[in-house]
């Protein structure tokens, strides 16, 4: 007998965990504004330069602009950045963030972080934070800082951002930071872990989750629910989970991901305090697909294929709609790259194109072909514009790869037997 075939049409075309943030935020600074901003304090203790505003875009992590020291040939840097005025309270735990850069790994840069009770270089007598625990900064790509501090006493404070760099390195730049209260209760879902639906789809599927404790209390008893497609809930209790911890939940009770359609999964926590509602919740949307008999051709009369599931990655888009439409009547597939990121590259050839997992989009359907003896397929295959190198397809029956390019706007037909 013959068994189901799965079609893979796949596509690319080359187009130009952090914690969480509690609802006590206290300090948010891209550095977009005026410079320095308001409330903020530039004093320079030595004789290199002072921090500045960077406004090139590629420089920053956070909107187009960030404070950046740029080198002095002669002399190292001794330049320092205070923040406004915080209101802190005794004992309570504040967390800071940052993200930083250099602009050559050639050219380590020195920077440090400091707390003290006002806007001067004497008076900010704790360190915080030093070159991440190194000598200095080599990265250049932004990394993020991340520290505690718990207040000595209750009053204002001024954390402060000195770059001590040696003279004639390069340039320096510090972005996005926040400060913020910790919370003492706080779990946070952070992702739904697995697949469901498509064309092999369970009558047990389980449910399991990352689960995060943001707050400086340890939790049990965690009350944890999902719901699919806004049905029964189902609650059940997470035993618990440390101060500052991580870890994956698996509920006991399965669900049923059979159903033809669209389906969506939701999981939240109920914990009682609670103090930040924005991130107890986690959802996920996927499709059960049927499998279909040998049809005679696949016009797509409607935008909901059922017999089809479309697969995209960050930087790709796959849908059915008119756009993909060959004989002016219907719809059909439609693969692009994310017009938001446009495209990076134009490979060579197939194999280096597919190793951009980013951009590739697929269509897959399968068909219960038990009751022929062969079968024929043909499709038509068009690319919106003739840039070279730049679109790549190839076809996949039962993992075996059978056309495997295209370039230009062209049509494309295969009427191979199987």
């Amino acid at each position: 007998m013959k068994k189901p075939l799965q079609f893979l049409f796949i596509m690319i075309l080359a187009v130009f965990m952090t914690p969480n943030i509690a609802n006590s935020q206290l300090l948010t600074e891209s550095f977009e504004g005026t410079f320095p901003p308001t409330g903020w304090l530039i004093v320079n203790n030595g004789s290199g330069n002072d921090w500045t505003q960077d406004t090139s875009s590629s420089d920053a992590s956070d909107g187009s602009k960030s404070m950046e020291y740029i080198y002095n040939s002669n002399n190292a840097a001794d330049t320092w950045a205070f923040t406004n005025a915080l209101s802190l309270t005794s004992g309570q735990v504040y967390n800071i963030t940052f993200d930083y850069k250099v602009a050559g790994s050639s050219f380590p840069e020195k920077l440090k972080v400091t707390v003290g009770n006002a806007q001067t270089v004497a008076s900010q007598t704790t360190t915080l934070w030093d070159n991440n625990g190194g000598s200095d900064l080599s990265n250049t790509s932004f990394a993020q800082a991340s520290f505690q501090f718990t207040a000595t006493s209750t009053g204002t404070f001024y954390f402060a951002f000195n770059c001590y760099s040696d003279a004639d390195q390069w340039n320096l730049f510090v972005d996005n930071i926040k400060v913020y209260q910790v919370p003492s209760n706080e779990i946070e879902v952070v992702s739904i872990l697995g697949d469901f639906g498509g064309f092999n789809p369970s009558t047990s599927d389980t449910v399991r989750v990352i689960v995060r404790n943001n707050g400086l209390a340890s939790q049990t008893n965690i009350p944890m629910d999902y719901t699919l497609d806004g049905g029964a809930v189902v609650t059940e209790t997470m035993a618990s989970l440390g101060s500052f911890s991580t870890d994956t939940f698996t509920f006991a009770a399965t669900f049923d991901a059979t159903a033809a359609g669209n389906h969506s999964l939701m999981v939240y926590s109920d914990l009682s305090n609670d103090e930040d509602r924005s991130n107890d919740t986690a959802s996920i949307s996927f499709v059960t697909n049927t499998v279909t008999t040998v049809p005679s051709t696949f016009d797509f009369p409607t935008t909901s294929a059922l017999h089809f599931n479309l697969v995209h990655n960050s930087g790709s888009i796959t849908e059915i709609n008119s756009e993909a439409d060959h004989n002016t009547t219907g719809y059909g597939i439609f693969m692009t790259s994310n017009r938001a990121i446009y495209y990076t590259f134009a490979q060579a050839d197939v194999a280096d194109a597919f190793s951009n997992t980013t951009q590739i989009t697929e269509a897959n359907m399968k068909i219960d072909a038990s009751s022929v003896s062969y079968l024929l397929m043909d499709f038509d295959l068009k690319t919106l514009t003739a840039y070279a190198k730049c679109t790549w397809v190839r076809v996949m029956i039962n993992d075996t790869i059978y056309a495997k390019t295209i370039q230009g706007d062209s049509v494309w037909r295969d009427n191979g037997a199987w």
